[in-house]
């Protein structure tokens, strides 16, 4: 039901219809005619004939055991999928002190963000949705509105949507006076460039992941892929300085081993580049790109 204001908290608010019309009336005649006894009738034998045999009974009797059977298999079934409802009902998992407090005070925005957060990281996309776009009606330059529905759409696998709401973020953000130390456009940069570089728009793609890393310059993810934009380019040098670069923030960043062996093979620098395979696959045994990259090399 609409909260005061015209907002709404949307699905895990259901609205009852309370009341509406009166009683039929039925006359004392008819209630007694309704509930007059029935008259009891003597009960007489069956034929012979008529009469069950051992075997019918007990036809009759797994007949009754059947049934009963499938009427409890039905109940625990309803009732299992009932609770399984109510497991992924987002009421039930989020707060109900935050939704209240939401339903309580409908144009507190710092509410709403926190309440459509909880519904991103829980997984309920569209409810996130709903909530970051009521926080948008109460101010329609909150960044952080803007980027949520951004990372919900990138949850729904609806990249083109996604990428809309980050690039509005970054328009919006980029001409605050605070734009170097602001950690939302950050990530709105990261996400818009790492849907570019699917898209194959690498010069977009490390357009964007180089104004992240001005305003978030100790991020190894960053480096990361802009390095692999640049392995995309074939600009082996610079990619390699950007892999060398998330190393130095994160010594163990397996992808960051693998990526700097890629560019230095491409450079020609095999025992350098088997350094970093080896270190890659000493971190995770299991990386088999970086166990083929090794015999690969080796055989050469």
């Amino acid at each position: 039901m609409p909260d005061e204001g015209g907002f709404e908290l949307g699905r895990g608010e259901v609205g009852l219809p309370v009341g509406g019309g009166e009683r039929a009336s039925i006359s004392r005649e008819r209630l007694s005619e309704l509930y007059r006894p029935r008259r009891h009738t003597k009960k007489l034998k069956k034929p012979e004939v008529l009469r069950d045999k051992p075997i019918d009974r007990f036809v009759k009797w797994l007949g009754f055991v059947v049934v009963l059977g499938a009427i409890g298999f039905i109940a625990y079934y309803a009732y299992g999928s009932y609770e399984a409802q109510q497991v992924s009902n987002p009421v039930k998992r989020v707060s109900p002190q935050l939704e209240q407090y939401v339903r309580d005070h409908p144009r507190d925005l710092r509410g709403r963000l926190n309440l459509a957060d909880a519904y991103l990281n829980l997984g309920f996309y569209d409810e996130a949705i709903e909530q970051y776009n009521q926080a948008l009606k109460l101010n329609k330059k909150e960044q952080s509105a803007l980027v949520g529905i951004g990372l919900a759409y990138m949850n729904k696998k609806d990249e083109d949507k996604a990428l809309e709401y980050f690039e509005k973020a970054i328009e919006l953000g980029r001409k605050s006076q605070y734009a170097g130390i602001n950690n939302v456009l950050e990530m709105a940069y990261f996400q818009a460039g790492s849907i570019w570089f699917k898209k194959s728009h690498y010069d977009r793609a490390l357009d964007y992941f180089r104004q992240s890393a001005a305003i978030r310059p100790g991020s190894s993810d960053t480096y990361l892929a802009m390095g692999r934009a640049l392995l995309e380019k074939r600009d082996y040098q610079n990619a390699s300085i950007e892999f060398e670069r998330a190393l130095t923030f994160d010594p163990n960043f397996v992808d960051a081993h693998y990526g700097l062996g890629l560019a230095l093979e491409k450079l020609g620098r095999k025992d350098e580049a088997l350094v970093h395979f080896r270190r890659a696959l000493e971190l995770n045994p299991e990386f088999e790109l970086a166990r083929k990259a090794i015999d690969r090399l080796e055989k050469k």
